[in-house]
This record gives C-alpha cells, structure tokens and sequence, in this order.
C-alpha cells in the first residue's frame, strides 16, 4: 500500500519555489536588526537551486524507489519548518512596528509589555532565532548531501504540471444531476419495486431492510439517491438520509436521524432520551430512511439503533449501502441484499464523454474514440473512475491529451491492481495544477464521510497559505479559494452532499486518496489513536476531532508531541454546548505558536487566556457557539488575524479596543450576537473587512456612521443597526455608502423606542435619504424607520438587481414609497406599519400599466389601520407574475384584492374580519388558507379550478375545515 502514497509529490517544486520567494522577501524587509541572522538566511538562498533542481528526478523516482519518497518526505517536513520560521519574522516585524506605530494608545502599549514575546531582552531573542535558522541551514546542507547517495539527477528548474485540457478549461457553476446517471435503469427499478412492495407487513415485521452491496466506486450513493427522489413523498413520510461511515457511534447516529428529521438540533446527551424522542417522531408512521456507507459488522450495535424504528408503521423501508455483504446480510438478510456490479464499458464511455467534453457520445469526436474506449476498460466498469478522468481531460480535444492519460506509467504501478485505490483516481490527482493538489491533500484531516461548508475550507485554506494571489491578480484570496473549490468540484473531487445542500463531501475512495498523500501531515485524531500511529505525532501538521460533550485533557495529551501542529479543528455533530478541559485551552494550545487556525468551536468557553496573543501566525479563530462573553486585550496582537468567527455567540457584549490593531482581518463574523450592543471606533481601522454583517451606530462613542467609509471592500451583507443615535445627516453622507458596490444585502434599521417627535422624524428621513447604496444592491430591509415618506431613492429603477424589499415597523409612514417600477423587484414584505390608512396609485409608480411585472410573492402583515388598497386597473396587470399572496392581521382593511391574479397559487387571508371582495378569478390557485374572516370574503372566490388544498377558520356560520 506504500506505493500509493508515492504518486503526485509534484507539488514540492511549486511549494519550494513559493518558499524561496518568501525567503527573499524576508531579507529584503530586513526581519532581523542582526547581520548574522540576515547571513544565515542568505545561505539558506544557496541551496534553492540546488533542491529545486533535484526534485524533477526525485519526483519521478519516488513511484519506484522508497528511499527516495524517505527524502521527499523529510524534505517536506523541511519546508514546512522553514516556512514556520519565516512567518514568524514576519509577526516580529508587525509586532515591532505596532510598538512603534504613532499615536499608540496607552492602552496597546502597556498591553504589549505584557507579552511574552517582548519580556525578554533582544539579545536572548536573537540567540534563539540564530539557533534555529543555522539548524535549518545544516537541515538543507544534509538533504543536497543525501541527493547524492540516491543518485538523483539534477535538471533545469522548471516547476510546470501537465494539465490535460487547463488552457481551454471551464469550471461548470452547477453539478451533474441524477438524470444524467448512466447505466442504472434496472437497478433503480429493482430497489423501487422492493421500496413499494408489502412484504415485511405480511410478515408481520414493521420495517424492512434494504441494503444495497457494491465495491467503492460503483455507485452505491448515486442509486440509493436516485431512488430516494424517486419516490413519492406521500408514500413515505418522514424521510431521512444519514451517512453512517466507519464510526459506528449509536447515540451519534440516532441523534443525526432525529435532527434530520425534525430539521431542528438536539442536544439530549442521553441515547435513552435520544431514542425516546426517535420513537415519538416514528411512531405510527411509514417512514423511509437512508443509512448511507455502513460498515459496522458488530450485530449488538445494529440491535441497539433500530430500536426505535419498532414504532413505526408497517411498510418503512431502510435503505442501507455498504461495500461489506457480511454488513449486509447482518442488517437485512441475505434475501433483500441487492448488488450493484460494475458498469458497461460503453457507459462508462458515455459518462467519460458527458465529463470531458459535455457531449452524449463520441460522435462528434471521432478521432478521440478509440483512444477514449481504451481509457475506460482501464475504469473497470466504476462510474466514479470515469467522471473524475473526464473531469481531467474537460475541454482538451488534443488527443495527445488522451494518449498522455492512456499511457500514463501510473495505471501499471507495482501494487495497484490490489490495492483499494483505483489507479485512475491517482493518476487524475498527479495531474491537478499543484495548488489543487495541496488544497486537496489538505482535507485528508477531516475525517471520511464529513460534511464541509464550502466558506470555512476556503478560510482554512487561506489560513495556511495554500491560496497564492499571481502578480497583477485583484481578486480577494476569497474568490481565490472559490475558484480552487470550483475546480476540485468540477473534477469529481469533491461532491455535494446527499441530505444538505449547502454542504459538501469526499467520496471515501477519494478520501482514501487524500489521506495517502498527504501521509502524516492531516489526519484525524481518532483515525491515529485507533491506528495506534502517536509515534508519529511529531509529523501531523494538521489535526481534527471528533467533539465530544466533555473532552478531558488525557485524550489531548498527543499535542504535547505536535510541536508544528498548524490546524487544531474539531468537527461538531450537533450544535449543543461541549465542554473542554482547561488544560488544553490555557497550558497546551497556546504553546503551539506554530497554529494558524484554532477551532474552539461549540465549547462552553468564557473566556480565552490572555497568553492567546502568543500564537503570532495564527489566521483563523472559530469561537462560533461558544459561551465567550468578550476578548482578552491581547487579542489585539494577532496580528496575521484573517477570520475571527464569533456567530452564535448569544453571551458575546464586547469587543476590545485592540481590536483595530488586526490590519490583515478580513472576516469578522458576529452573526446572532445579541447581547453585542455597542462597538469600539478602532474597528473602524480594519479597513480590509470583507465580511462584517453587523455595524452598530453608537450615541456618543464608539462607531459613528460616516466610519462606514473606511469598510469599503465589505461584501455579502450589512446590517446598519441603532440609526436613531445619528443626530444629523452630515455623518450619513460621509458614510458613502454607495461606495460599497459588492454589498448583496443591506439591513438598515432604528430602534423601535425611536425618538417620535417631528425633529426625530426630520432627521430620520435626512438619514435615509443620504444613505442610497450601491445599484448592484440585491436585497434590503428598512427597520423601524421613523420618517413619515420615504426617499425617492428607494424605487429608482436603476435598482435593476434588487430582488427583495422588506418594509417593517415603520411606524410615522403615512405612504408607501413607489417601488412597482423596480424591474427585478420578486419578493415584497410590509409589515406593522400602523400610520398607512391606504395604498395609493404612488405605489406602483410611474410606469403605467405593469407595474411589478417580476413581483411573485407579496406580503403584507399588522397592518393596523389600513383601510383601502387601490389598483391602477381593474385586470390585475400590475400583478402579472404573482405566486404567492399574504395578507394578515389587517383588521380595518375593506374593499377589494387585485380581481385578475392568473399566476397566484397560493393564498392566505388571516386576520381581516372587514374584507369583502367581488368575485375573484384565480385560475391557478393551489392553496387556500383563509381564518379570521367574513364569510363573504370566501364567497368570492370563483374560478378555483385548480385548487388542490383549502384551509378555513373562524369564519362566521361556517367553522373550520382543511380539504
């Protein structure tokens, strides 16, 4: 199995030359006040000619030789040591020059006393940063020695990676559906027909088990899916899909199943309540339920998870997929077993082609077919081969191309035909650009199975360096990692998760590529307890864990031998409270002052050690959902600080000053931190936020207004909170809030307890008008808006993307602005406004006819004292394109609704005991919810010939009913 690990090293090449380029950035910027220090580094420069030169050889003779990957391996541990010290003189000199910053605060400065990395005198310092780069000297010195008696070969330095297809390449924005699955017709209708048959209940047996049994590869996952969309809902409800992988924890299990199902977190620690709370949601009822990649074979522990499922109605299915027909048979018999072989060749042939060329066929590309069919019968019939080679050769119609992956040395490596990795997969890998590789290799730490969001691996990734910005490229690291990820998609890499959409997975053929490559460096803390590897703890670079509800210190005591650990992240099954011991947070963790991201996410933690401002390279910090009330000062001094995470954080109410020193922050993410209510003006310095979804506007300190001026590169979405504390429009104008054209969503709100006399009001509307954003807006929210009319700006048409508009508790607006000529406008909320008595023709604005000709869902709620709605016509054109129609505790409203609404399907009249209307035509309606009304409102409605469902309550001599 060794010789798996020994394909695609390419990537030392590019990472030796990233390195050395960082080197001589390091000397130019004078890191150090000693020569000797800056001679040193320039012996280190010596040898990058040398090493680099030897690689090409190295790389190729690591497939056959051992001793040659020995060499690879530690001259990667090499690099990974140079880089550490590098960026730890880059820290030295942010450090020293905040010190030395003008204006420093007496706050920052006695703070900086403080710090450990300034106690000692420079003398010490410096003898210790002498010690450790002349080691890094002698490290080089032996590595070129070594070369020699490995008889590696020098060549002219060219770090280059064949690509097949890269010039040409496109990334697909979207990924293949099931219905562009090959081959599984009759498959797909064997399951369904044992789905839907009664079975199990003339048995007398409440559910049946259906497992599905194929080597990795073959399709397993893509068919249980298939039929799982397949299949009606109405015939089983509930439903849920769980991974299970090879961690066959029941209580983790159980708990996944129970969150799948209510689509709500549990944090019940006990698997009697857990299976409790199971049974109640079961009970009675025809579920459906997949359990995806199983492995366990221990019968008790299958005993103990279907406990529950006893509840059930009879008829619930089970659908099982396993690589193990022993697991198989354990969970299901051996009569309900169904296995999936492998595919045809001419339809991996067809999925080979969809990948790499977007075509059904090879029709169009006769040239390459022969070449083509070739390349599959070395697929051995696994579907997942052929999409992840198509994904290699995307856009390349050069058959050399072709040829170069046909011939590749790799499909005939010693070893490969009885190991479990096909070689296919690892011949796609040693041809990823070398940036994807290390990006890959990367997720090799998160262990199989684990569902990833796309956001926080692109800010890992950042964090460890792995996202190079090229010369003259202006696009954010952010878009960066996008683009990376993108591409790892496209290439069948990564996948998009079978039960949540916002997430992603690994294959866990692919996982296993990824966990032999990256060899020691990632890996997952269980993974190497189990496998009993601690000796080569010294080795892991980056590290994750499962998160348990108490983690005691004596299951990290492994960190004490990870001196060059980078990554510390746990992965969180559930979103309750976990405990952690304070040993590992205050004694073990900040001693590793080699981390660049640290995790602490989902753990009752209070507070952080003030020693957390040790860790100079660290990027990345995830205190998301943890109990954290605010921040040591010596946060401050982090100063390589990119994300900061703090969502959910419900206990967090304060930000340090010092906060303004983190120049290089770049994600501040403070979503749902209710008790934050006030923000020091130093945040005001980060003038390289990205992402900071929450500005609150102080009264008489803290953040003022006009410093939104400051935070011009913000994206996504802002909130601009406690408005009411901006005493003139001077501040709104200076804030240039148009200035931030990459905002999607804006959220400008006041207090409800707003000041309500004519000057408050006076100054609102001031407010708003000279807050006008950006034209690339896409949504907006207006809160607790004080003023009596709204700011022309609002429905200006060169809006042409805001999609979505949310008027709420503007209490004094006696109009509503005229928004109907917004050409992109589809989603409209109006909600408590008490001062609106009527909607008038303003509304619709100036276009005439077609006003909201985009508008499909409208919504308007507590309004209080509306009265009247008037149309500009009587056909309803105004509303061409309306789907869904809501109007709720309006109890004054009279009159008529729009008469002629022939796209709306659903409906809902809660609340308005005073509407009566004319006859209704609504030839598309659905649904029909009407409660709280006159009964001549429903009277009305006619023409309903395509209603499917009709709710009705409250409604005087008639009572309720559903249909």
């Amino acid at each position: 199995m060794e010789v798996l690990s020994k394909v695609g090293d390419a990537l030392l090449s590019a990472a030796f030359q990233w390195l050395f380029q960082k080197l001589d950035e390091s000397i130019k910027s004078h890191h150090s006040q000693q020569e000797e220090v800056l001679a040193e580094l320039q012996g280190w420069k010596s040898y990058d000619p040398q090493i680099r030169a030897l690689l090409k050889d190295a790389e190729e003779k690591q497939i056959t030789d051992s001793s040659v990957k020995i060499w690879l391996d530690d001259l990667k541990d090499l690099a990974y040591d140079m880089e550490d010290i590098l960026d730890g003189f880059q820290a030295d000199v942010q450090r020293r020059n905040l010190t030395t910053k003008p204006h420093q605060t007496s706050t920052s400065k006695v703070t900086l006393k403080c710090l450990p990395s300034f106690k000692h005198n420079d003398s010490a310092c410096d003898s210790v940063t002498i010690s450790k780069v002349r080691v890094i000297a002698q490290r080089l010195k032996s590595m070129v020695d070594r070369s020699r008696t490995l008889s590696l070969v020098s060549s002219t330095i060219q770090v280059r990676e064949r690509t097949a297809g890269a010039a040409a390449r496109t990334v697909p924005t979207t990924p293949q559906l099931e219905s562009d699955v090959y081959g599984r017709e009759n498959d797909k209708e064997a399951i369904l027909k044992k789905l839907l048959n009664d079975e199990c209940s003339s048995r007398g047996e409440v559910f049946c088990v259906l497992p599905i049994v194929g080597m990795g590869g073959v399709g397993k996952t893509t068919l249980a899916r298939l039929v799982y969309k397949e299949v009606e809902q109405g015939r089983f409800n509930p439903r849920a899909w769980v991974c299970v992988s090879d961690q066959f924890d029941v209580m983790s299990i159980t708990r996944n199943i129970l969150e799948e199902l209510t689509k709500a977190r549990c944090d019940l620690n006990s698997l009697n309540l857990l299976q409790e709370k199971l049974k109640g949601e079961l009970s009675g009822k025809k579920f459906l339920l997949v359990l995806d990649d199983v492995w366990n074979e221990k019968g008790n522990l299958w005993d103990n998870l279907k406990v529950p499922f006893k509840s059930g109605a009879p008829g619930s299915k089970i659908i099982v997929t396993t690589r193990n027909m022993g697991v198989a048979q354990m969970m299901g018999g051996k009569n309900s077993v169904h296995c999936l072989g492998v595919l045809e060749d001419d339809r991996c042939l067809s999925i080979l082609a969809r990948d790499a060329l977007g075509v059904e066929n090879f029709d169009a590309h006769p040239n390459l077919k022969n070449v083509a069919q070739e390349i599959v019968k070395k697929c051995k019939g696994l579907p997942l081969v052929a999409k992840i080679l198509g994904g290699l050769l995307r856009d390349s119609e050069d058959i050399d191309d072709w040829k170069y992956v046909l011939n590749s040395k790799i499909w005939n490596l010693q070893g490969i035909q009885s190991s479990t990795l096909p070689a296919g997969l690892m011949l796609s890998y040693h041809h990823l650009p070398s940036h994807l590789k290390q990006c890959f290799a990367y997720c090799a730490m998160f262990p199989k199975d684990h569902q990833f969001n796309k956001d926080e691996l692109i800010f890992l990734w950042m964090a460890d360096g792995l996202l190079k910005q090229q010369s003259g490229d202006k696009n954010q690291m952010e878009d960066i990692g996008h683009r990376c990820f993108s591409e790892l998609l496209s290439r069948a890499f990564f996948q998009h998760s079978s039960n949540d959409a916002s997430r992603y997975v690994m294959h866990d053929l692919i996982h296993d590529l990824a966990q032999y490559v990256a060899v020691e460096t990632c890996c997952n803390l269980e993974n190497m307890l189990e496998a009993k590897k601690e000796e080569n703890a010294e080795k892991v670079r980056h590290l994750s864990f499962y998160c348990r509800w108490l983690d005691i210190s004596k299951r990290f005591e492994v960190l004490n031998k990870m001196k060059g650990l980078r990554s510390f992240i746990p992965i969180v099954p559930s979103l309750g409270k976990n405990y952690l011991s304070n040993t590992v947070v205050h004694d073990w963790l900040v001693k590793l002052t080699c981390l660049r991201a640290l995790s602490l996410q989902s753990y009752n933690i209070r507070k952080l050690p003030d020693s957390i401002g040790d860790l100079k390279c660290l990027r990345y910090l995830n205190l998301s959902e943890t109990a954290i009330e605010t921040l040591p000062e010596s946060i401050g001094f982090l100063l390589s600080l990119q994300t900061l995470l703090l969502q959910n954080c419900y206990q967090f109410s304060k930000f340090p000053a010092t906060i303004g020193n983190l120049n290089d922050l770049q994600y501040l993410d403070i979503t749902n931190t209710q008790s934050l209510k006030a923000m020091p003006q130093e945040i005001a310095n980060l003038k390289n936020l990205l992402i900071f979804p929450k500005f609150i506007v102080g009264k008489t300190e803290g953040l003022r207004l006009s410093d939104v001026k400051n935070l011009l590169h913000l994206r996504r979405y802002l909130s601009i909170l406690d408005l009411q504390n901006v005493s003139n429009n001077l501040d709104a104008r200076r804030s240039n809030l148009h200035m931030l054209e990459a905002l999607d969503e804006l959220v400008l709100e006041w207090t409800s307890d707003f000041d309500d006399s004519r000057k408050g009001s006076d100054i609102a509307e001031e407010v708003l008008s000279s807050l006008r954003p950006h034209q690339n807006l896409k949504k907006l929210t207006i809160g607790c808006y004080g003023g009596k009319q709204f700011p022309s700006w609002i429905g200006d048409q060169s809006f042409c993307k805001l999609s979505y508009l949310r008027l709420s508790g503007c209490r004094n607006s006696t109009l509503l602005p005229s928004v109907g000529q917004l050409p992109a406008l589809t989603e409209l909320i109006i909600e408590d406004m008490n001062a609106i008595k009527t909607v008038e023709s303003e509304f619709y604005g100036r276009g005439g006819h077609g006003a909201f000709t985009s508008l499909q869902m409208l919504k308007f709620h507590n309004m209080l004292n509306w009265e009247k709605w008037a149309f500009l016509t009587d056909t309803g054109v105004e509303f061409s394109c309306l789907k869904d129609l809501e109007i709720a505790n309006c109890p004054k409203l009279t009159g008529k609704l729009p008469s002629h609404l022939s796209s709306l399907i659903n409906l809902v009249i809660k609340g308005c005991p005073e509407l009566t209307c004319s006859s209704l035509s609504l030839p598309s309606l659905k649904k029909l919810c009407i409660a709280g009304c006159n009964q001549l409102l429903l009277e009305s409605m006619v023409n309903l010939t395509s209603l499917t469902m009709l709710e009705i309550s409250d409604i005087l001599g008639l009572g309720s009913a559903t249909v």
